[in-house]
């Protein structure tokens, strides 16, 4: 009797079916893919973040100027007035490590400017751009 009983335990090793291993891969698959795709969002956000505060600095650094000669710089002049008047330290880049755009004046603000970023498209003029202009005045 004992016999058989070792026997019977001998024939059941310890393990996972085939079934139970392809269910633990195919959830590992969807928990790192909802990962990676929050990941992948993260980035994309931090980096608009980025932009956010960089045009930021240019704006407050335009405000500066313009309290300073009562007008913006004109777009011959860009933002390389800014840092030749040692308003900021260097040239303004966005999130994506891309100059940003300077308009000055423009019709939506004749006595303002307009600061754009294409944002992660990298194309100018669609819906992603991060556009900053001058507050109410």
């Amino acid at each position: 009797m004992l016999v058989e009983l070792r026997m019977k335990t001998a024939r059941r090793a310890p393990g996972f079916s085939l079934l139970e291993l392809m269910f633990v891969i195919i959830i590992i698959g969807v928990l790192a893919s909802v990962v990676g795709y929050n990941l992948l969002g993260a980035a994309d956000r931090a980096k608009q973040s980025a932009t956010l505060t960089s045009m930021d600095i240019v704006k407050k650094a335009l405000n500066t100027y313009r309290a300073t000669y009562n007008v913006y710089p004109d777009v011959q002049s860009g933002l390389q007035v800014l840092v030749t008047d040692k308003l900021i330290e260097k040239f303004p880049k966005d999130g994506w490590q891309r100059d940003l755009e300077y308009y000055s004046p423009t019709p939506s603000f004749p006595n303002g400017f307009e600061l754009i970023s294409a944002g992660p498209d990298m194309v100018s003029g669609t819906a992603d751009d991060i556009r900053v202009t001058p507050d109410a005045q």
